[in-house]
């Protein structure tokens, strides 16, 4: 889901993009899955041939100068919930399980958006979406982390009107490429089958994620970098509100 994440802003936003960086995190992904069987038996040698696909990650990040091959919009739900559980003083959860709870919670989003059949002309009449509470709901759901949000808001201007219409027009103007990209992920169960495979949790609640704490995050986690992903597409095209609704009452 990171690299589709990188992708759509390479498309819309004109974003630095590297094949080769791109097949490096492919290998790595297809040595971590191969492994799955070995390492849910906790086997010496799967687990060390994940560590050299672990590093390899690390190597394509190095590469790109940052974490985008390896981190996108599952990544950002889990920061999000992160930051929820250390300003409620809760124990932490292990990172990992976090962001393979998220990456089926955003296939499942991107799977919605599919089933959606927009066109060119449709999205080219999306609406801005209102942002009359925006500062209201940042500060109840960043609590004291509030305003290192609202700071980063002010310089990335991700949901200002001007950058709404450069990417609404971007979008409606690479449609049928951007389609192409999506049809490209996996369905939401591989990736539930995957985890249940190494008995990790599949389900937000087995972490003691709640219901409006998996609204919440699908609608404002994105706020936690200036970093394009679905869930900024999503936003632009007005569907954030409805998707975070569903999302939240999926029964995996």
């Amino acid at each position: 889901t990171s690299l589709v994440d990188w992708k759509l802003s390479a498309i819309i936003n004109d974003e630095y993009y590297c094949d080769t960086i791109v097949d490096i995190m492919r290998i790595s992904l297809e040595r971590t899955i191969a492994l799955h069987e070995g390492a849910a038996k906790r086997d010496k040698a799967a687990i060390g041939k994940l560590m050299e696909a672990l590093v390899l990650a690390g190597i394509a990040m190095s590469y790109a100068g940052n974490s985008r091959p390896a981190s996108g919009s599952e990544h950002h739900l889990s920061h999000f919930w992160e930051m929820r559980y250390l300003l409620d003083g809760r124990k932490a959860v292990l990172h990992g399980s976090k962001v393979g709870i998220a990456a089926a919670l955003v296939l499942k989003l991107h799977q919605y958006l599919k089933e959606e059949n927009l066109s060119p002309t449709s999205i080219k009449n999306s609406p801005l979406p209102s942002n009359t509470n925006w500062e209201p709901e940042i500060r109840r759901v960043y609590g004291k982390a509030a305003e290192g949000i609202l700071e980063l808001e002010k310089t990335a201007q991700k949901n200002a009107p001007h950058k709404h219409t450069e990417r609404i027009k971007a979008a409606a103007k690479h449609w049928d490429e951007i389609m192409a990209v999506l049809n490209t992920l996996p369905p939401p169960q591989a990736v539930i089958d995957l985890l249940t495979s190494v008995q990790g949790p599949v389900h937000p609640s087995q972490v003691g994620i709640d219901r409006e704490l998996v609204k919440d995050g699908v609608l404002y986690a994105k706020e936690l970098r200036a970093r394009y992903t679905v869930l900024q597409l999503l936003w632009d095209l007005d569907l954030l509100p409805s998707y975070a609704e569903r999302l939240a009452d999926w029964q995996i």
